[in-house]
C-alpha cells in the first residue's frame, strides 16, 4: 500500500512553518468529538405519611434506588408510609425538573427545600401537628415545657394556617 506522504514532494521550511501554525497534534486524544450521552428517562415520585399528607416530591432516573437513599439520609423519611411513582416518563432531566417545580409549587409538600414557598413554616406546622417537639427550637424566653401547650393553642386558633397540612383530630 502506497502512502500519500511517500508520493508527495517534500515540504519547504516555509510550508512546514505555515502548517504547524494551523495544525496541532492531538497527543493521543481522539480528534473526533465525544458523542452526547442519550437522555435518561426520568420519573417523578411522591412521599406520603400515614394520614395522606404529601411530604416530598422528587425526580430520579432510578426511583427505587433514590427512595432507598431517602430512607437512609432524609430525617423526615420516618413519617413516610407510602411512596407513589408517577406513570409519566420524562425523556429529559430538564423536563422532569420543570414538572417537579410546578408540582412542588401547586401541591405544597412539607419537606421539599428547592422550589418551595415558605418551607420553614410548612415544616414547623407539620411538626406541631405531629407533636414532634424535639425537632423544634425554643426561644430562650419561653419555658420548654410550655411549648407544646402554646403551639397547640396557636393551631387550635387557626394561627398556623396557610400551608398544606392535615389534621389528625
Amino acid at each position: 500500500m502506497r502512502r500519500i506522504v511517500d508520493s508527495a514532494p517534500p515540504l519547504t521550511r516555509e510550508q512546514l512553518d505555515a502548517l504547524s501554525a494551523l495544525i496541532r497534534p492531538t497527543l493521543g486524544k481522539s480528534p473526533l468529538p465525544k458523542p452526547k450521552p442519550k437522555p435518561k428517562p426520568t420519573k417523578i415520585y411522591r412521599h406520603y405519611d400515614a394520614c395522606g399528607c404529601l411530604l416530598y416530591v422528587g425526580i430520579a432516573y432510578d426511583a427505587v434506588r433514590r427512595n432507598y437513599a431517602h430512607a437512609g439520609t432524609s430525617w423526615w423519611s420516618k413519617w413516610t408510609e407510602r411512596i407513589q411513582l408517577d406513570e409519566q416518563v420524562y425523556e429529559t432531566r430538564s423536563a422532569a425538573v420543570d414538572a417537579e417545580r410546578e408540582l412542588i409549587q401547586t401541591e405544597l409538600p412539607v419537606f421539599n427545600k428547592v422550589h418551595a414557598f415558605d418551607r420553614d413554616a410548612a415544616v414547623v406546622r407539620y411538626l406541631i401537628q405531629h407533636e414532634e417537639w424535639g425537632h423544634l427550637s425554643v426561644p430562650s424566653a419561653l419555658n420548654r415545657e410550655e411549648l407544646p401547650e402554646l403551639l397547640r393553642a396557636l393551631a387550635k386558633a387557626n394561627l398556623l394556617d396557610g400551608v398544606a397540612w392535615h389534621s389528625t383530630s
